[in-house]
């Protein structure tokens, strides 16, 4: 059996297309983030915010400390359930995105995103939290 040349160029391509589409299909190293945790104060109340890059998230502006250094971030999280002042013990990484929101004074400042993974209150704000009920509620 000969095959002629419009034969070979098809069985050719037909190859090619098949090849592309393995190597397409490869799963190539992801790169993430560095997973971290810190505590920080949440400075606002909860909003929704797009992106820099375009993507809604909602969430808190919040205040933390790293290497003796105040900064603030944005965090984002799936659920808003915390308030203003209030203390938090986060896990999460930071994102390659900021948004721009008005705050102390500053109009349309940047702060970068960070993805909350894990948020719980602090063990101070428990225990400030677990005096004030024993007043409230005398046994």
């Amino acid at each position: 059996m000969k095959m002629d040349r419009g034969e070979k160029a098809l069985s050719t391509a037909v190859l090619i297309g098949f090849l592309c589409t393995l190597v397409s299909c490869e799963q190539f190293p992801v790169r993430e983030a560095p997973v971290v945790e810190f505590e920080v104060k949440i400075l606002t109340e909860a909003t929704s915010v797009r992106t820099k890059l375009g993507d809604y998230v909602a969430g808190y502006l919040a205040e933390y400390n790293w290497d003796f250094q105040k900064d603030t971030i944005f965090m984002a999280l799936e659920i808003q359930k915390y308030e203003k002042d209030e203390r938090l013990a986060v896990r999460g990484s930071f994102a390659d995105d900021f948004v721009s929101i008005s705050y102390g004074g500053r109009v349309n400042a940047s702060f970068r995103v960070f993805r909350v993974r894990k948020a719980a209150p602090t063990e101070l704000d428990k225990t400030i939290e677990q005096i004030l009920s024993a007043i409230r509620d005398p046994q």
